[in-house]
């Protein structure tokens, strides 16, 4: 490609945007062209064209996508409205049009698609709208007998995992970043033993910090919670939210047990605009995640490099019952204790 073609694209003009864009996101001017080349170098290319670009999923991106799924959701109710014109970017930050009739019967959600994903598909889009899912009473937690989730409690409470989980926040708590609030993605509906373990996991690190005098808000994001599922956690002090990623900053500690979905990249480039966020407890970030294709949950270049600013802490149950798997307690190093902290001794109290 010439240097006077770069510049065009560069610039954004009508004309290439329509060539660029004709295949929803497909790019054929070179700019980013998969053909003939591993798996590992689309992935490199896709995350360095983001890095020279200012990031795919900063604040003011994701933030601004957000609010174009806000208007979608707005003039779907509407029966005025009969196109809404959406907009979304592409890497570059070239705009991207779309007319889409609105059913006024459904709403949107915003879904995040990560450099893997956008590098095996050849599409450079990574925010699109989906529409929700409607989840029945009775295909979640209504048809729980109350008797199980007894013996699901009692498994929890004795299950090495807690125990090793309460040890670490212990071991640790001298370090431990100052909170004021839990962010989970994905922890999954309650009508199977693996999410509802992974839930009082939530449960235990929001009652080791209250030990602590320090009081925080627990936020969840499940799309999959059925009413039953929202007044379960509703009756443990958890809010259900739609845009939790909103609230990671450096005061927010992140859980993400195999959500489903992108979290670790855009948990990472979002709360860096402000140094967060202050705690993660996920998947081992391990490496740039240039080979992790089949992972709905890819690590990423800049999730790899920021992560070496946290203390990592091991956890798992692969021998045990694999609820959790392979995970990672990260917490943000501290240059100095903050003022007026005297954390104490911590007393155990069954959650």
């Amino acid at each position: 490609m010439s240097q006077q073609k770069k510049k065009s694209s560069k610039k954004g003009s009508t004309s290439e945007q329509q060539s660029t864009m004709s295949k929803f996101g497909k790019y054929d001017t070179g700019e980013y062209d998969p053909e003939g080349k591993t798996i590992e170098e689309r992935v490199k290319e896709v995350m360095d064209i983001s890095k020279a670009h200012g990031g795919t999923f900063t604040k003011a991106k994701h933030d601004a996508a957000m609010a174009e799924i806000q208007k979608l959701n707005v003039h779907s109710i509407s029966e005025y409205v009969l196109h809404f014109k959406y907009k979304r970017r592409d890497l570059y930050g070239r705009e991207q049009v779309d007319d889409i009739i609105p059913d006024r019967t459904k709403s949107h959600m915003l879904v995040a698609t990560s450099y893997q994903q956008m590098a095996a598909l050849g599409s450079l889009v990574p925010f699109n709208p989906q529409e929700n899912m409607e989840i029945k009473k009775e295909a979640c937690c209504g048809g729980i007998d109350k008797s199980e989730s007894v013996i699901w409690k009692n498994e929890w409470m004795e299950s090495q995992f807690r125990k090793d989980l309460e040890q670490t926040l212990e071991n640790a708590k001298d370090n431990l970043p100052r909170i004021d609030k839990i962010l989970c993605f994905g922890l999954g509906p309650l009508n199977n033993q693996a999410s509802y373990a992974r839930h009082r996991a939530i449960y235990a690190i929001s009652t080791f910090y209250s030990l602590m005098g320090i009081q925080v808000q627990v936020y969840v994001q499940d799309h999959r919670y059925c009413p039953e599922c929202i007044n379960e956690v509703a009756r443990h002090h958890c809010m259900p939210f739609d845009d939790a990623m909103a609230f990671v900053d450096k005061k927010a500690f992140v859980v993400s047990i195999r959500p489903g979905y992108v979290v670790r990249q855009r948990v990472t480039e979002y709360g860096s605009a402000d140094g967060g966020p202050a705690a993660m407890l996920c998947a081992p970030i391990n490496d740039r995640g240039h080979s992790s294709t089949r992972d709905s949950d890819p690590p990423s270049d800049f999730a790899y490099e920021y992560i070496q600013g946290y203390d990592e802490f091991n956890l798992s149950d692969e021998g045990e019952n694999d609820f959790f798997g392979d995970l990672r307690l990260y917490l943000k190093k501290r240059e100095a204790p903050e003022p007026h902290e005297e954390p104490g001794s911590i007393i155990r109290s069954p959650v």
